[in-house]
């Protein structure tokens, strides 16, 4: 069977668990303001950040573009800091260009794991500059249960790394400083639009033989055969059947890049349900089993090493990442090879050459080319992780210097 690298909805997501496991039961949820994403809550908190003072950011030189764009789209400069090859912050590069000219600093929690900045807290904050927290790698802690975060003046969350809604993004404000701006409904073409997605992923995941999945197929596969009368009938069906699980695959709800217009945009309304409905303390407990899984067979002589090896008792992870030497050239072989491997911070902003250090460019590009990420999300049964897991340690990988 093939598995798409990240989580896919089902129809038993749509219904609703006991009230205890929902996202509403968390203590805090209330706090939370639910943007359209993640980019959004950041491109308004550093609105309200900027001044004439203070106008640039601090952000790690390891990261995802998407991040970079909403500061550069608020209107502020963007230096980076170093981050290592473990993922740990050079605290000393940070404190270095935290100059009176910056804002905010942005610190990621990566994959899941706590990043080391309680050093930097009380002298980033004598500094008077805001420290905001990414949790986008994921909302949930474990032990008790709760959200993730909230060393930083401000803690930002992406919901859908962790339940397939498709869309959303969270905002918690520590001392209330934040103005909420006004956010407007989606365009209800738009959320037609996304609605019929999330619905197409649902049919496709049930099993090939179901009834449902199959008729759908076959009148998608006349659609197509209406506008393309030349087409054949079974090359048609095979083709709608290629596209939609090849989108399903790779997550795609054409929301890749940043968006200012949809910036002003709440949560949708299914997007939202979705949330609401999931049973939060079985999606944490089945990630930490899927990356136990990893952590058991992938610590043989010769595999891959893991940056993260051990899994401490708080953390809900969003993947198992291992350092790959030249990933490209292995990460396809994997593929075909049945396990749905997924990369991070494989583009990183164009501007980072010259904006960061030698060394925090350096770093940035080593690990933008080595750091390959396996799945662990609750759709994955243990008995395919450990088949991903084995795969993986009998591929002859070599590994990067860690």
């Amino acid at each position: 069977m093939q598995y798409p690298p990240h989580p896919t909805l089902h129809f038993s997501d749509l219904g609703l668990p006991p009230s205890k496991s929902r996202f509403g039961a968390i203590t805090g949820s209330r706090s939370i303001v639910k943007f359209f994403n993640a980019r959004a809550a950041l491109f308004h908190v550093f609105g309200q950040l900027k001044s004439a003072q203070r106008s640039r950011v601090l952000m790690p030189a390891f990261h995802c573009v998407s991040m970079v764009e909403p500061a550069l789209c608020a209107g502020l400069d963007v230096s980076y800091y170093r981050i290592d090859r473990q993922l740990q912050i050079d605290a000393q590069d940070a404190l270095t260009q935290a100059g009176k000219d910056v804002c905010a600093f942005v610190f990621v929690d990566f994959f899941g794991f706590p990043a080391n900045v309680e050093g930097l807290l009380p002298e980033l904050r004598r500094r008077g500059i805001a420290v905001i927290e990414d949790c986008s790698h994921s909302f949930l802690r474990c032990v008790p249960l709760g959200f993730a975060g909230g060393r930083g003046d401000f803690t930002v969350y992406s919901f859908a790394k962790l339940v397939p809604c498709g869309v959303g993004g969270g905002l918690r404000v520590r001392d209330g400083s934040f103005v909420t701006p006004a956010l407007h409904r989606p365009a209800p073409g738009d959320s037609l639009v996304r609605s019929k997605r999330l619905l197409e992923q649902t049919i496709l995941s049930a099993d090939r033989r179901s009834l449902i999945r199959r008729a759908y197929v076959t009148l998608e596969s006349a659609r197509v055969r209406r506008g393309s009368r030349a087409a054949q009938s079974r090359q048609a069906v095979d083709e709608v059947q290629h596209q939609l699980e090849k989108r399903d695959a790779t997550h795609d709800f054409g929301d890749l890049g940043f968006n200012v217009a949809r910036a002003g945009l709440r949560m949708p309304a299914l997007p939202r349900w979705i949330l609401g409905a999931a049973d939060l303390p079985g999606i944490a407990a089945a990630r930490r089993r899927n990356y136990e899984v990893y952590s058991e067979i992938l610590a043989a002589p010769g595999a891959p090493p893991s940056i993260y090896p051990q899994l401490d008792e708080a953390v809900c992870p969003w993947a198992y990442p291992i350092i790959v030497k030249d990933r490209a050239l292995h990460d396809q072989r994997l593929r075909g090879l049945g396990v749905p491997v997924w990369t991070f911070g494989d583009l990183l902003h164009p501007d980072l050459e010259q904006a960061a250090t030698r060394a925090a460019f350096e770093d940035a590009r080593y690990l933008s080319r080595q750091v390959l990420c396996l799945p662990v999300y609750q759709g994955l049964p243990p008995e395919a992780v450990a088949g991903f897991a084995r795969t993986v340690a009998a591929a002859g990988l070599s590994t990067g210097a860690h």
